[in-house]
């Protein structure tokens, strides 16, 4: 399905690259990552586990020196971190690794910053320490050969006499060609010891040159629900996600039963954390093929419709923990609306295509043709007033775009929809 998916991208663009709905435009960096497992002696997956710990302590150390700061009114930056923890930890870390935590340590605050600007007030900073981090090593101390398909990871230099003696880098040997351009790598632990290989390449940037704009409802039964100004409706289900998160829900309940009746530590209780972490993985790796999927049959849809602005609902203000019954509760909470909308983002970024995300407050609610209120309790809307009739999330998506169009606004669009357009993963 991904080969035959591709090809029809690759048609797709072709034919609106002769029809003039794109025009090329500057090249654009997109990074990508592949996951490898690593296999290496016993002595050096032991030395990766301890360089996970020490930077785990770094990240701590992070945290304790952001505190201090903070008690005084001042404020870390990169510079004051890492120059506090330069040569604190030099006998396992390499002086990179360091410098890089500090760096992701750092783009976490500041995203924190930029969310409680824009209102998540809910969101603290970090605080919570950890006892494993997953160590990186930048493309300015890697050791590529791209010929052999191998990766030097170099270790910190060793004392011995009062001299300074470098140590040999570790080399892990890879079955498949490696990608150009990497730019980091990152040691993590996933059902397994596995090396993170993140790379980078560039792309024409193409650009439509039509004025289309579609809205998407975002939701938990369709994952995307969508119109445009030609009135052309998508509804993407994703039941295939609710069922995946459903059969891991009930078997996770199984298994926490069974560990809580166990030793900790003993043969059962390892058999039964081993078990858990297998599920998780499993589940993780399903879910991830369905975003994927559901949000390359949305990129389809756009390219067919020649849209350039794709509005999406915010749902920044929104309290997952309002319902009052525990199973809608669970559900919305597992709901995937924030990855579903990066990898919409991350789709059509390349492409040049605008995504906007603004309020979607009450529009599953509000009759586009009358505006009157009426909460439906089913998937078919149909007003009181006016008598208006829809599918419900269509509903959603009509009024989002309404509210783009006309400045937050909800008003009659006109729109003439005949036939929805729905599909499955």
């Amino acid at each position: 399905m991904g080969r035959k998916f591709r090809r029809l991208c690759r048609r797709r663009l072709l034919l609106l690259r002769d029809n003039k709905l794109f025009k090329g435009g500057d090249k654009i960096k997109i990074y990508k990552s592949i996951t490898l497992p690593i296999k290496t002696s016993q002595k050096n997956i032991d030395y990766f586990f301890e360089c996970n710990r020490e930077t785990g302590r770094v990240w701590n150390e992070c945290i304790k020196l952001t505190k201090v700061l903070l008690d005084k009114g001042e404020y870390a930056n990169r510079k004051f971190l890492q120059d506090n923890i330069k040569g604190n930890f030099s006998s396992t870390l390499y002086a990179k690794c360091m410098q890089v935590t500090c760096i992701k340590y750092m783009s976490s605050i500041k995203g924190i910053m930029v969310a409680r600007r824009n209102g998540r007030t809910d969101m603290n900073y970090t605080w919570k320490y950890k006892k494993y981090y997953n160590t990186i090593w930048d493309v300015s101390c890697l050791k590529i050969d791209y010929e052999n398909n191998r990766i030097g990871l170099p270790k910190p230099s060793i004392v011995i006499d009062g001299k300074k003696k470098n140590q040999k880098p570790i080399y892990l040997k890879f079955k498949y060609p490696l990608p150009q351009n990497i730019k980091q790598v990152e040691v993590l632990y996933k059902d397994g010891l596995k090396l993170a290989i993140n790379y980078c390449i560039e792309e024409e940037c193409m650009q439509v040159e039509s004025d289309n704009i579609c809205a998407v409802d975002l939701g938990e039964i369709h994952s995307i629900a969508s119109i445009d100004n030609n009135s052309n409706p998508l509804i993407i289900t994703g039941r295939e996600i609710r069922s995946i998160q459903r059969f891991r829900n009930k078997e996770l309940g199984k298994l926490q039963r069974k560990l809580s009746c166990c030793t900790k530590n003993s043969r059962n209780y390892k058999k039964y954390r081993k078990a858990i972490r297998k599920l998780t993985s499993k589940s993780d790796a399903k879910m991830d093929y369905c975003i994927n999927k559901t949000a390359k049959l949305f990129m389809e849809y756009v390219f067919e419709n020649d849209i350039k602005t794709v509005v999406v609902g915010d749902l920044k203000n929104f309290n997952m923990n309002l319902s009052s019954s525990y199973s809608t509760q669970q559900k919305v909470c597992q709901w995937i609306h924030g990855q579903m909308v990066r990898r919409i983002k991350y789709n059509l970024e390349r492409y040049n295509i605008e995504v906007i995300e603004i309020s979607e407050a009450y529009t599953s609610q509000t009759c586009p043709s009358c505006q009157s209120k009426y909460k439906p309790t089913n998937r078919n809307y149909i007003c009181k007033s006016c008598g208006y009739e829809n599918h419900r999330d269509i509903v959603g998506a009509i009024n989002i775009l309404s509210k783009y169009i006309n400045d937050g606004e909800i008003k009659d669009l006109g729109l003439d929809i005949t036939q929805i357009k729905y599909l499955r993963i």
